[in-house]
């Protein structure tokens, strides 16, 4: 009886501490000042992915320094396609009948070659990166090319280690 007695004595206590070390944890959390939330610790920067025509890239290049954005990366030569069945220029060129234009044209879609343009920012230049794009790309055709954006988590500079916000400038 008194072994069990201090069975249930002892699984209390232990009960107890693990309570009270949670709470004194919870405690020193809530007090630290230079602990930071999950909302603070996210680097609030933006990777946007551009895919383009590319006759299009120098003139984003250009328009993308002037709009203070002077770091990006550009791909080489990709290929891929949108919903369309036919690429515009051969359309144009099966229409004003020239015989290569309309032996390509079939029921097969064919890839088109883009450039991808790759752009980390802050999320305050985020909207305008984007503008530029857009506004550099438009041409109202089918083809234009698509924007994608994603967050960064983070950002290392390899050569010097730097990290985050240091890193980018």
């Amino acid at each position: 009886m008194q072994s069990q007695v201090r069975k249930e004595n002892s699984v209390m206590a232990r009960f107890l501490f693990r309570l009270l070390k949670r709470f004194i944890l919870s405690v020193q959390v809530k007090k630290n000042p230079n602990r930071l939330s999950h909302q603070q610790r996210r680097l609030n920067m933006k990777e946007i992915i551009a895919v383009i025509r590319i006759n299009k890239v120098n003139e984003t290049k250009q328009a993308l320094i002037n709009a203070g954005i002077p770091a990006f990366t550009a791909t080489g030569r990709v290929m891929g396609r949108g919903k369309g069945l036919v690429h515009s220029d051969i359309l144009k060129g099966a229409e004003a009948g020239y015989a290569e234009a309309i032996a390509q044209l079939g029921s097969a879609p064919r890839l088109v070659s883009k450039r991808i343009l790759t752009v980390v920012v802050p999320e305050e230049l985020c909207k305008t990166a984007i503008d530029t794009i857009i506004k550099t790309n438009q041409t109202g055709k089918p083809g234009d090319g698509k924007i994608f954006v994603t967050p960064i988590l983070e950002t290392i500079r390899v050569r010097t280690g730097e990290k985050d916000q240091a890193a980018l400038n």
